[in-house]
């Protein structure tokens, strides 16, 4: 049969495409067998007082029905600076849409929804979210799109410590979020502790909490214990442990305790016991027993007293425990004999013309106190160099 030359020119044009047609499908279906990884984060939920924080969207290696696992990474991608944070898996129901982008029969799952817990929050709140799909075919572990572009959300409601300590080692570092605000409920053994938010003390209630390092840093934040209205009743041991630098710019050196950028230290404790008085009369080296100037009705057996020196050396000073109390005669006695004299007189002086008193008696002054930020190892082990500082 014989053609026209439009008609052939007809023929040419329709055979070309359809010879592209089929080299477009072959190429499509060579993807889809090596298998690709895609997909797309759609969004970063916040905890609410209901529902946990998740991270949401679907991903797939194209052409295969099996769901992937897929690595969540904080701050970074795999190998980029990033710590992997969680994991999930894409298997939940999806549109047609996805299933289209995926190479995939109608209604094949390949969407995800990773959790966040409280404690992956707390540890890399503010931090980019990086996610990788792992290949089912051995090939590339593809960070799917919009990786990068969400942050893990801040935990925004009042937690307990012992919700973010229960699963933390002794020692490991814990950071506050802002905007969260964590009640003190349990004894605490914590590396370096930063409070970006608030840690807050119940009005009562008996705990130890253990750092190597305390840092308040930032507008909002707190650590309160009592406030100008209550003081805490309870009793509460900052213990400042050695071996770590607190830095924040610079470093504040061991065993510190700081505020700064905003941040408030506010610990008021019952007030019961502070304040000081002068003794009444002198108490020789070797004594048992110290007369007040007046009635101590909060003091207490069991508390630790301090009379201070009155000669020139600063080192005079005498530490006793307090063993019983004669509230009538305002006379206590002490756990051992004092090792030094301590001058109790008010001396009167007159030249004839006028007189005046001198009045040089020891100050003696309860250190007991039901909240207290000690230093921990034994008093010898501890200098300029290895005491708590704030």
């Amino acid at each position: 049969m014989k053609c026209s030359s439009s008609q052939a020119r007809f023929y040419q044009k329709h055979l070309l495409s359809l010879l592209f047609r089929i080299c477009s499908a072959q190429l499509v279906a060579t993807t889809a067998y090596a298998g690709n990884v895609i997909g797309n984060i759609d969004g970063v939920m916040p905890a609410t007082e209901t529902t946990g924080a998740y991270v949401w969207g679907w991903a797939c290696e194209t052409g295969d029905t099996r769901p992937i696992d897929l690595h969540l990474y904080a701050g970074g991608a795999y190998a980029q600076g990033g710590t992997l944070a969680t994991s999930g898996r894409a298997n939940i129901a999806n549109e047609a849409a996805v299933n289209s982008a995926c190479q995939t029969a109608l209604g094949t799952p390949h969407r995800f929804r990773i959790p966040l817990s409280t404690t992956t929050l707390l540890r890399f709140a503010g931090l980019k979210a990086y996610i990788h799909g792992i290949s089912l075919s051995g090939g590339a572990n593809n960070l799917i799109n919009k990786s990068g572009q969400y942050s893990i959300p801040y935990v925004t409601r009042t937690l307990r410590l012992s919700e973010l300590t229960a699963s933390l080692p002794a020692g490991a570092d814990l950071t506050i979020p802002p905007s969260t605000k964590v009640t003190i409920d349990t004894n605490a053994d914590l590396g370096i502790l930063k409070i970006n938010g608030q840690l807050l003390c119940p009005s009562t209630g008996n705990f130890v909490v253990r750092a190597a390092g305390i840092l308040v840093e930032g507008t909002g934040s707190r650590f309160e214990c009592g406030n100008d209205t209550q003081g805490f009743t309870g009793n509460l041991s900052i213990v400042m442990k050695p071996g770590r630098d607190l830095f924040s710019g610079h470093s504040m050196g061991e065993r510190a305790f700081a505020a700064m950028s905003g941040g408030v230290i506010r610990l008021r404790g019952n007030g019961k016991r502070s304040g000081w008085q002068r003794i009444a009369s002198t108490i020789t080296a070797g004594s048992q027993t110290v007369n007040l100037e007046r009635t101590a009705p909060d003091w207490s057996v069991g508390d630790r007293i301090v009379i201070g020196p009155t000669s020139f050396k600063y080192h005079e000073a005498d530490e006793r425990i307090i063993t019983a109390i004669d509230p009538t005669d305002r006379v206590i006695t002490v756990n051992a004999p004092f090792s030094y004299h301590h001058f109790g007189t008010v001396q009167t002086f007159d030249n004839g013309r006028q007189s005046w008193n001198l009045d040089e008696r020891a100050e003696i002054a309860n250190l007991t106190r039901n909240i207290r930020i000690l230093s921990a190892g034994s008093d010898a082990a501890l200098d300029d160099a290895h005491s708590a500082r704030i």
